[in-house]
């Protein structure tokens, strides 16, 4: 049970990450 329950975190983890920054990026330009 563990496992599966880390797996689906990994997965929504991996795609949040990169959202994150994708989106601070241009955000913050913005501004500037």
């Amino acid at each position: 049970m563990h496992a599966y329950t880390s797996s689906r975190i990994s997965l929504p983890s991996r795609s949040a990450q990169p959202n994150l920054p994708e989106a601070f990026e241009p955000a913050l330009l913005q501004p500037l």
